[in-house]
């Protein structure tokens, strides 16, 4: 059942325009990607990332809302410093559209750190379990009083974050459970609390050939949730996305991802009204 609260019931002027827009920029990602993109998982696998193969991520999602569209293209770089230690850098372009007016420039700058608490390791099995570090930089616009808090392009305040994941393997079946909590260190921004639940299942092949190195195919479903506490005179609200996607691995090299976000529940009150369907692009290459 999708759950909502309005937050404004009559359709914003230059709304049409809006979603026009909105059509074009999520086509033109269709067409950058093409037919190789594939599914994009938001929830971290625990694994840690080798020293020898650092990552590179490039990511496009549209984040579509009955007030407010938000479209992120980012480049997410990762390095092992050794198999129990892994860093992140993200760097976001960020495109707001509220009621006819467009805003664009850099987000907020991320960095994440990631510690392995515990590996086990076996043939076609695993079990991870790390700790989560995140901060984010303002290094966003956040100042434009023609758009709402949520929809600047960053927060204008450093945030810290902390969490935990557990994934694990076994053959063609694999999930991950990841549970966090981010607080902004300031202009009034309330805390959020995510919860993300996500399932991998390999499509083909059904085993691996020796010596051979085939196509890779999964099939993934993910549940996003944050709660977040009450901000700038609102009530605590919670938005929790349904997201069936999927990922071809052609080569080692290579990754690529697509998924649908689906609102099933919420109630956020923070100007940009009710998220409505969106989705992500992304590829990741290994070096």
């Amino acid at each position: 059942m999708l759950l909502r609260r309005k937050v404004v019931s009559h359709q914003p002027k230059g709304g049409q325009s809006m979603r026009q827009n909105t059509l074009r920029r999520f086509l033109a990602l269709l067409w950058l990607f093409g037919c190789q993109a594939h599914a994009q998982v938001e929830t971290a696998n625990g694994g840690i990332t080798s020293p020898q193969s650092p990552e590179l991520k490039v990511r496009a999602m549209l984040v579509p809302a009955e007030e407010a569209d938000l479209t992120l293209f980012e480049v997410v770089g990762s390095w092992g410093l050794d198999p129990k230690n892994e860093i992140r850098g993200v760097l976001p372009y960020v495109i707001s559209t509220y009621q006819g007016l467009e805003k664009a420039g850099l987000g907020d700058v991320g960095l994440h750190y990631k510690h392995l608490i515990h590996g086990d390791n076996g043939v076609m099995t695993s079990d991870r379990f790390s700790l989560l570090v995140d901060a984010t930089l303002p290094t966003g616009a956040s100042s434009d009083p023609r758009f709402p808090p949520r929809a600047q392009l960053g927060l204008g305040t450093p945030a810290l974050g902390v969490g935990l994941v557990y994934s694990l393997i076994r053959d063609r079946h694999r999930a991950s459970f990841e549970l966090g909590y981010m607080q902004p260190l300031g202009n009034g921004y309330a805390g959020t609390t995510r919860l993300n639940l996500a399932y991998w299942y390999r499509l083909s092949p059904a085993s691996f050939p020796e010596n051979e190195s085939p196509t890779e195919v999964r099939a993934v479903l993910e549940l996003l949730g944050e709660v977040r506490g009450s901000e700038f005179g609102q009530p605590p609200g919670t938005l929790i996305y349904l997201a069936p996607g999927l990922q071809i691995h052609p080569s080692r090299q290579l990754q690529l991802e697509m998924n649908v976000r689906v609102p099933v529940a919420q109630s956020f009150q923070d100007g940009m009204g009710d998220r409505q369907v969106g989705g992500s692009l992304m590829a990741k290459f290994r070096f």
